[in-house]
């Protein structure tokens, strides 16, 4: 769990008076749903990060893991995606409690020559099996549709990861093809437009 002093920056300045007067800085919230709010990373997220891409059961359908060198890289990563793409891994942050459970957000990738944008999702693994991947990408998926004016969002899985599959399922894609990416056998699953359109008229 988070403490507040992560999500406030606090800094003093005085009045003419030279009355103290504080500003806090809370960083940038993204999306919210009924039990999560999504929000940029900062490099303080480093230890949580490395909860989930230290662990080899949580990392068992990706290249590899991470140590926390290899995670400070890949925020700082984020962090460029942020400013470069206006999108990236957001943190997944239990309204109640404020409690950090993963990662979930927009990735631009490259499949087979061609550029796509992704849904992906890592949470840490105590917190698996509660509907949060699901819940998440639901929300991300919408953004790029809504807000991004995307026309066909994809998520990439391997075959043998099941519970990732369910929750392209339950956020409406098909398998659509089989490839290989980072030496690895991946299936691209998709969801167009005008397929998510039919899903919020039902």
């Amino acid at each position: 769990m988070e403490s507040p002093s992560h999500w406030l920056e606090a800094s003093t300045t005085k009045t003419q008076d030279q009355t103290p007067v504080s500003h806090y800085h809370e960083p940038m919230k993204i999306l919210q749903t009924k039990r999560l709010f999504l929000r940029r990373l900062s490099m303080d997220d480093v230890d949580n990060l490395l909860g989930i891409y230290s662990d080899p059961v949580a990392m068992k359908h990706f290249p590899s893991c991470r140590d926390r060198a290899q995670t400070g890289e890949y925020l700082q990563r984020t962090l460029d995606r942020y400013q470069n793409d206006g999108y990236g891994f957001w943190g997944c942050i239990r309204k109640d409690d404020d409690t950090y459970l993963g990662n979930c957000g927009l990735l631009k990738q490259e499949v087979e020559g061609e550029d796509f944008v992704e849904v992906g999702y890592h949470f840490l693994r105590a917190h698996w099996g509660r509907g949060y991947a699901s819940e998440a990408a639901l929300a991300c998926r919408d953004y790029a549709f809504k807000t991004l004016g995307i026309d066909l969002v994809i998520s990439l899985i391997t075959p043998a990861n099941e519970p990732s599959i369910k929750v392209a399922q339950r956020n409406g894609m098909t398998l659509c093809r089989q490839t290989r990416k980072w030496d690895m056998d991946i299936g691209v699953h998709q969801i167009t437009r005008p397929e998510w359109e039919a899903l919020r008229q039902d």
